[in-house]
């Protein structure tokens, strides 16, 4: 008994009666401040303006395939010149320089093809067939030249440790992504008979 009494004496001293002082509530966290829209340049479009084309014709515009085949050949004629065999490097063989020499000639080809189609486009022409061509021949070319560079390496273009490995495997998706190349074809010849008043289906 003497216990309760001692306990509700300390109660009836705490302010408001017995209970407990509540604790004030914590505040709510200020509201994150909103992000600002960022204010740049927009990305430069293929063709600006409001007659622009479908993006399925601009993605064919590409420099993947020119980089590409870039890439392939700067692995060939490095390794060509690094690797030694019958005493010297690779690159002295006339084999090997026709394989470097007609990859050259066809990354330059192209380069123009690849530009001139990008100018078709942002001058506002026309470019559907040219980008086509550009698909078509692109894909083709960047796989040559893999594979040209891939015989250049020889047993060693099969390892891992080299670069033309990857890219011998990668450059035959181009052919499918962004059109396979059968339907380029298509569209290459159908513009070309559209003009002579002959309409075709795939």
């Amino acid at each position: 008994m003497a216990h309760r009494r001692d306990l509700s004496r300390r109660r009836r001293g705490r302010p408001g009666g017995g209970a407990r002082p509540r604790r004030p509530s914590p505040r709510p966290p200020p509201a994150a401040p909103r992000a600002r829209a960022r204010v740049g340049r927009a990305r430069p479009s293929l063709r600006p303006g409001p007659a622009r084309r479908p993006r399925r014709e601009a993605g064919r515009v590409r420099l993947g395939p020119l980089g590409g085949a870039e890439a392939a050949l700067e692995a060939g004629v490095q390794f060509a010149i690094e690797h030694e065999e019958f005493g010297g490097p690779i690159a002295l063989k006339q084999a090997i320089q026709n394989f470097i020499a007609d990859t050259a000639a066809e990354i330059e080809s192209l380069r123009c093809l690849v530009y001139h189609t990008a100018w078709l486009a942002d001058t506002g022409e026309p470019y559907s067939r040219d980008a086509s061509i550009a698909k078509l021949v692109g894909s083709e070319i960047a796989m040559r030249a893999a594979n040209k560079m891939l015989q250049v390496h020889g047993g060693f273009g099969y390892m891992k440790e080299y670069a033309i490995e990857r890219m011998y495997r990668d450059f035959r998706a181009l052919r499918i992504v962004e059109g396979t190349s059968e339907i380029q074809r298509f569209i290459i010849a159908r513009d070309i008979l559209k003009e002579k008043g002959l309409a075709i289906r795939p």
